[in-house]
């Protein structure tokens, strides 16, 4: 269970029941770009929204929302490190539709502006 509040991995303790959420992220993972509901991921889990909820917390140890935020976050810093688009397209890869907002949740993150970290890495 920690393996998926650290970094994503989809690894649940064996006989845990929860192997609808494993099927979630793992979609999260790999559509990171799309806007996605509570509703949607709930109904995913095949679970109601209040349960989703519930027993997404205590697999991750948070929201749905922040877990989702924080891995948007860690891919966006990976594009920044590893490839060249432009900030705007690294935003939408990771599925904020507003630069604006991207800029200003990474810089809340990193403690730094996207293209300063990028810039960061391009010095070392």
């Amino acid at each position: 269970m920690a393996a998926v509040a650290m970094d994503g991995v989809s690894a649940f303790a064996p006989g845990g029941g929860d192997s609808s959420l494993t099927g979630v992220i793992d979609w999260l993972l790999a559509n990171l770009d799309r806007p996605v509901s509570i509703g949607e991921l709930a109904r995913r889990a095949l679970m109601s929204e209040r349960t989703f909820n519930r027993r997404f917390k205590a697999v991750t140890g948070t929201t749905p929302y922040s877990w989702l935020l924080t891995r948007r976050l860690e891919r966006a810093a990976a594009l920044l490190e590893t490839t060249e688009p432009s900030v705007e397209k690294v935003a939408r890869r990771v599925g904020y539709n507003t630069v604006a907002v991207f800029r200003q949740q990474f810089t809340k993150r990193h403690g730094i502006g996207p293209r300063a970290y990028r810039m960061k890495f391009r010095q070392e």
